[in-house]
């Protein structure tokens, strides 16, 4: 549910974009760490049908990448 709208005029336009995080040997697709955020969310209870924003903050020194949820800043976060 992460809106980029230049990201939305790009796939409009048939340009396939793919975002990587690097850092000390480590490699993540954004894609990929979007839906792991989306299936923890899930796991707690939630329907992804009340979501409105999500804002993920990532944390390359602890290896986690916190989210909130419609504003609701609750420290959850995923591993990676």
């Amino acid at each position: 549910m992460i809106v980029n709208k230049d990201a939305k005029k790009e796939a409009a336009m048939g340009i396939e974009l793919e975002t990587y995080f690097e850092f000390n040997g480590i490699q993540i697709n954004s894609d990929e760490m979007i839906q792991k955020t989306k299936e923890a969310y899930l796991a707690e209870g939630n329907s992804l049908d009340d979501v409105k924003s999500v804002k993920v903050y990532i944390n390359a020194n602890e290896r986690r990448a916190y989210y909130v949820i419609n504003g609701q800043a609750e420290s959850k976060f995923i591993e990676f």
